[in-house]
């Protein structure tokens, strides 16, 4: 049975969490607002037709439950209600599932390149629990940022942006676990300038990233974000399936080696069935309960993915990847190891993991 509808990941959400959390979905925009003389800066959150105000510091948390507001009434003509209290929720780790069961279990439709798609899902649970930085490009229908977003159903610590264009619009994901760039085309120079600025930082692997002054000033804040933790996963189409007048925006022709040799390329291909979503399968207790199994289980391997690490053995010295990319690679790798119930398996996984990425080469060559 396939489960893994919108619908149904949103009922399974709301069963588990209930409907009246904050998630990073519900955030509008960042506000500067004084209470008591002191300016604090905060976050406008719009929930079911009630605008709340959220400390920034407090965005760490999501998703959060609200225990207790106070009306502001100084925005006028609005009134919102100040979050004074709160409390985070989440699913409680719980080991119900070996690794390779977990990953096979995870978003289990038909697909037809499954060897493809399940790279693809090795790389987005290294993404949540490990950090990495890469690039992912396919051909349309191969389920590239939907494998994100049914992430995220189960984590609540993912973000996929569609053709983000400004500062604010990216620094804004900055605060996930995971941030996905879907179709990222810079269509002017400034648009160039500031999120290759902003592709540079995040790609240096460093533990803080300060806000830049055009994300923050219209908030009168230049923030630092602890972004030890965050992985970038950028996703576009194959060159053949953009259109010509676009290509001169392609993701490698746009930006330097400087930029590009941060985020390791793989190009994957195949096409989900989209006829198993045509029905939606009801909603019922063995499903909670199965997708129940598979957030607790994503949260037990976060913690303790090292002590499972098998001790198979990868060469990358004569591969020809800048060191940011051998890092994530082999952050990567970590995952297939984990996968993996041979050494003969493994080889033969990081093998087509590397085609991919010479796959990706070739095509620009071509």
């Amino acid at each position: 049975m396939v489960i893994w509808s919108y619908k149904v990941l949103s009922e399974f959400r709301n069963a588990r969490l209930g409907n009246k959390i904050i998630t990073f979905d519900d955030l509008v925009k960042e506000r500067m607002i004084e209470n008591s003389s002191e300016e604090l800066h905060c976050w406008i959150v719009k929930k079911e037709k009630r605008e709340y105000l959220l400390l920034d510091n407090l965005i760490k948390k999501l998703p959060i439950r609200i225990l207790k507001t106070q009306d502001y009434k100084e925005l006028k003509p609005n009134i919102y209600h100040f979050i004074s209290d709160c409390a985070h929720v989440g699913f409680s780790a719980h080991k119900s599932f070996e690794f390779r069961e977990l990953i096979n279990k995870f978003f289990d439709v038909a697909h037809s390149n499954p060897k493809h798609f399940l790279l693809l899902k090795l790389i987005a649970m290294a993404s949540y629990i490990t950090k990495i930085n890469a690039r992912v490009c396919s051909n349309v229908e191969f389920l590239k940022d939907g494998t994100f977003e049914v992430l995220n159903y189960m984590t609540n610590q993912v973000a996929v942006f569609d053709k983000p264009r400004t500062m604010a619009k990216l620094e804004y994901g900055v605060v996930n676990q995971v941030l996905v760039i879907n179709e990222l085309v810079p269509k002017s120079a400034e648009e160039k300038h500031s999120i290759n600025e902003f592709l540079l930082s995040i790609g240096s692997m460093k533990p803080i990233y300060q806000k830049t002054s055009r994300g923050s000033s219209a908030f009168g804040t230049k923030d630092a974000y602890n972004i030890e933790n965050l992985s970038l996963i950028i996703c576009y189409n194959t060159l053949n399936e953009i259109a010509e007048a676009d290509k001169e925006n392609y993701f490698d022709y746009v930006f330097g080696s400087n930029v590009t040799s941060r985020y390791m390329p793989f190009k994957f291909s195949g096409k989900v069935n989209m006829s198993q979503f045509l029905y939606d399968e009801p909603y019922s207790l063995d499903i909670d309960s199965e997708l129940l199994k598979i957030a607790r289980t994503i949260e037990w391997y976060k913690q303790n993915y090292k002590k499972e690490i098998k001790h198979f053995y990868v060469d990358i010295n004569k591969l020809m990847l800048s060191e940011r990319q051998k890092q994530s690679f082999l952050n990567i790798v970590n995952f297939v190891n984990l996968y993996s119930e041979t050494e003969e398996e493994f080889k033969a996984l990081v093998n087509e993991l590397l085609d991919c990425h010479y796959a990706y080469k070739r095509m620009l060559n071509s």
